[in-house]
């Protein structure tokens, strides 16, 4: 066990570079968490029954979602992840008020890529101020 803890310190400081973890973390939000909003949303079961619009916009509007959350945590800024909430369900309302299993889909899987990138935001600043006070 002491053995796994002593790697994992070297390769922390093998790889002290914040724009690193800063890339990793973009990564891990916006495609690794994309396939893992789909699984989740998979779980559902609905997605057949759920129409598409544009080939690829709901994927395509999920990666831009998570890339400005992301962004918005690290820079403290979470009243303005309420903004890109509201903007996205502003432009689904009439198909959220007309269909509610795509109201229940639309909301699972807004508020699963939300929380997966608040979560990465975190991630990448507590990362960085660990980086901060290492020596």
């Amino acid at each position: 066990m002491d053995f796994v803890g002593e790697e994992l310190q070297n390769v922390w400081r093998s790889y002290r570079d914040p724009a690193l973890i800063i890339s990793l973390g973009y990564v891990i939000s916006i495609w690794v968490g994309g396939i893992l909003v789909r699984v989740f949303l998979d779980t559902m079961g609905s997605s057949g029954q759920i129409q598409e619009g544009l080939k690829g916009a709901g994927k395509r509007i999920g990666q831009l979602e998570r890339f400005l959350v992301t962004t918005l945590t690290v820079l403290d800024q979470y009243s303005a992840i309420a903004f890109v909430f509201a903007a996205k369900s502003i432009a689904r309302f009439k198909k959220i008020e007309e269909a509610p299993i795509f109201a229940e889909y639309y909301l699972a899987g807004t508020l699963a890529s939300v929380s997966l990138a608040v979560l990465v935001g975190l991630g990448i600043k507590g990362a960085l101020a660990l980086l901060a006070r290492s020596p």
